[in-house]
Order: C-alpha cells, then sequence, then structure tokens
C-alpha cells in the first residue's frame, strides 16, 4: 500500500542518475521547485541533460560516498543492472529510490500532478498504468484551469481574515463551503456537514 505525501523539495537533497530524455523528463519535473537541492551524476549525458542540469552535472555514475546525505534517488535511463546497483547504494545511505519503469525497485512512485499555484491535484496508479495517470491529469487540468491559482488565494484570504476575528474551525469551513456554492467553482456533491 502507498501513502501519499507532499515533500518541499528544497529541504531534501536529491539525486538524479540517468543518461538521456527520461532523465531530462525528471529533471525538468523537480527544476519545476527553483530551489530544489538537486546533483545530477550521468557517464554519459545526451546534450539536453547536460545543458538543463548545468553546473549540477558530475560526469560519473555516483559512487557510495555521493549519495551519503541525499535523501531521494532517481534513477532513469539505465540497465536494469545499473539501477539496482546504484538502488542499494542508495539504501545503504538512508535514501528513497524511485527508477523509472522499473516499478519493483521503486520506494516510491511519483504521481501525475496537476499545479495552480498552491493548489496540487495527483493521481497515482502505484506504476500500474502510466497513460491511465497521465489521461487523469490531462481531465484534471480543464476541471481546474489556472484560475484556481487566484480562487485558492481568494480562500486563504478568506480564512486569514476569519482567524484572526477568532473565527472556529468549523465556521471557517462553513464560510469557504458557501464561496464554493456561491461561485459553482466545484460541481458535483456537497459534503455532508
Amino acid at each position: 500500500m502507498m501513502t501519499p505525501i507532499v515533500l518541499d523539495l528544497s529541504r531534501v537533497p536529491i539525486a538524479l542518475i540517468g543518461r538521456r530524455r527520461l532523465a531530462e523528463r525528471r529533471l525538468a519535473q523537480l527544476n519545476d521547485d527553483a530551489n530544489a537541492d538537486i546533483r545530477v551524476f550521468s557517464d554519459a549525458p545526451s546534450d539536453g541533460l547536460a545543458l538543463a542540469a548545468g553546473n549540477r552535472l558530475v560526469r560519473r555514475l555516483p559512487t557510495q560516498a555521493d549519495l551519503e546525505g541525499v535523501r531521494l534517488v532517481f534513477i532513469a535511463d539505465l540497465s536494469t543492472e545499473d539501477a539496482q546497483v546504484i538502488a542499494e547504494r542508495a539504501h545503504a545511505a538512508g535514501a528513497l529510490v524511485n527508477v523509472e519503469d522499473r516499478t519493483p525497485l521503486c520506494d516510491f512512485h511519483v504521481p501525475a500532478i496537476v499545479q495552480r499555484g498552491d493548489l496540487l491535484l495527483s493521481v497515482s496508479t502505484g506504476g500500474k498504468s502510466p497513460a491511465l495517470a497521465r489521461r487523469l491529469k490531462l481531465a484534471l487540468a480543464e476541471l481546474f484551469p489556472q484560475a484556481w491559482t487566484e480562487r485558492l488565494e481568494q480562500l486563504a484570504g478568506l480564512r486569514q481574515e476569519l482567524r484572526a476575528q477568532g473565527a472556529p474551525p468549523q465556521e471557517i469551513s462553513h464560510a469557504t463551503e458557501r464561496v464554493l456554492e456561491r461561485e459553482g467553482w466545484v460541481p458535483g456533491p456537497q459534503p455532508q456537514h
């Protein structure tokens, strides 16, 4: 069984090990957090990976010492044998490991995400069907357009204002529900109170 969590990548040292397109794609996702602490290891980086990694690129595969202090390890574009060796090193260093397209070697999976400001929506199939996760991500992106960035800020402002007035959590929740209903932002069944 998997348990979803949301990590602050500025507080979690990351190693990305790869060579080509899959590593480039993962680095692009990780780079969305400008404060992420990422080191990229590649013994044969594609031009795109080298360009995207910049001065974070180490032009070899990581040693055991390189992985000390790292908490998340992403591996892509490596043979199963190379991935297994690096995963074992990472585990010995206390890191969690994700090996692209090799579910049995993964401690965690990265969901398909839609982000609208601080609103984060995710879909995971536990690695069983990435195509389904991508399709559901597209559906979520349509249901939750960019306008949700501002909507969330509006709801956060309401919450902050009510908290400053000393409103209890239940009153804040009801006020938020009233805004959602009035604006029609979330279609479908309403929560039971």
